[in-house]
């Protein structure tokens, strides 16, 4: 259930190898940014298939003139399936997907700080997860959780939903962004088995550290003052957290019960319902007509907030009503829906088999993923680079 991640590790820094001027570690890519006269800049060594990258190490220059290791960002399905159709639907796989991700990190990180790449693992470690997107990937006829996701509104959302017409929606805040779309569309190749299932994927996208923690503490998987930001997820509170986000959406969460008109207890908003009729149905006939209804009656900002939330809410719920069986309490009762690619997943693991990648989860990473740990303060960029040189030794200075 985990899609994208990014963590901040603890004292890891970049080998000589793959830092040399005219090469890289073999099977990577290396891309080096400056901005104006700064020395060093980042520095990014990146693995992946042709042009999808699955992993991404993005580096920075210490005054010793060491390349520390600021973020790991790592696609976790590709990791090892060789593309993200096939969601990771068990613990196991999520540790299977770290187990890889630790080993191609060695590649190109020195062996000192090989036990501390993964946040949770090794002694006194106080790397953190920085971004994660939690997901569930599920069977969706008519595409019916899409279009009512065109409707729908996050809570304290101040930008108005990127849409793709009965293909994706996105409602985004500064901190959290959720995703509904269609997978299968998305992918360009590969195919659903069986070929009659409809995956839809319903994304939550946490951008801020913090709030990551704040949410993992709601879903009470966690102690109340367990920390303030995340070193380690166990797979048990990744669909609460999906959920919990999924319920901040008018119609998903809050107005889930206006399942009818006699329920819309609004007045403007029942008869603004009853003049669309078939239109409800229809996201861009209600946007126009809370358009219209905002521009003649000129209403206050938090009546017509009221009116907007309350329509909205009976859309989502006339369009999809079945969203609880959709998105049911128990993950064990969620329809999944894979879209494979053959080809793509043969190659991955012919490539992953050639460089020697483990099979096999780590027991050292299955013991710390197995539960949900924090920290109890977020670490300061020092702490996590540790210490370094006044100046660079001379072993170490670029005399050409």
């Amino acid at each position: 259930m985990i899609d994208r991640i990014h963590f901040r590790p603890w004292h890891v820094f970049l080998t000589d190898e793959a830092t040399k001027i005219r090469s890289t570690t073999d099977r990577y890519d290396r891309a080096h940014y400056l901005k104006g006269k700064v020395r060093g800049g980042v520095m990014v060594i990146s693995f992946g298939s042709g042009r999808r990258k699955f992993l991404r190490v993005v580096s920075c220059k210490t005054k010793d003139a060491r390349w520390a290791v600021n973020k790991i960002e790592a696609n976790l399905p590709s990791l090892v399936f060789g593309h993200n159709g096939r969601p990771l639907r068990a613990a196991a796989d999520v540790w299977l997907a770290l187990t890889i991700l630790v080993f191609l990190v060695k590649q190109v990180t020195e062996r000192d700080g090989h036990s501390r790449i993964i946040p949770g693992v090794g002694a006194g470690n106080l790397g953190y997860i920085s971004y994660v997107e939690c997901m569930v990937q599920i069977h969706d006829p008519a595409r019916s959780l899409i279009y009512a996701s065109h409707t729908a509104r996050m809570s304290h959302q101040q930008a108005p939903n990127c849409i793709y017409f009965g293909q994706s929606t996105r409602c985004h805040t500064r901190e959290l962004q959720i995703a509904f779309y269609d997978k299968l569309a998305e992918s360009y190749h590969g195919s659903v088995d069986p070929p009659d299932l409809e995956p839809t994927k319903a994304e939550v996208r946490y951008r801020d550290e913090l709030r990551l923690a704040k949410d993992i503490v709601k879903t009470g998987c966690v102690g109340k003052a367990a920390g303030e930001v995340v070193s380690t997820l166990g797979f048990d509170v990744l669909y609460p957290l999906v959920r919990q986000a999924i319920t901040r959406i008018t119609g998903f969460g809050w107005g889930a019960d206006l399942m009818s008109l006699a329920a819309v207890k609004n007045k403007n908003a029942r008869i603004l319902a009853c003049g669309l009729g078939d239109a409800i149905y229809d996201a861009r006939r209600v946007e126009l007509a809370l358009h219209a209804f905002a521009q003649s009656e000129q209403l206050s900002v938090n009546i017509m907030h009221e009116v907007e939330r309350s329509l909205r809410a009976y859309a989502v719920r006339a369009t999809a009503p079945n969203i609880d069986s959709l998105l049911p309490a128990d993950a064990a009762d969620l329809a999944w829906a894979d879209v494979n690619n053959p080809f793509c997943e043969q190659d991955h693991a012919r490539l992953l088999e050639e460089m020697g990648a483990p099979t096999e989860a780590d027991p050292a990473i299955a013991e710390a993923w197995l539960t949900t740990t924090l920290l109890s303060e977020k670490p300061e960029e020092y702490e996590l680079i540790g210490n370094v040189m006044p100046a660079p030794p001379a072993f170490r200075v670029n005399t050409l």
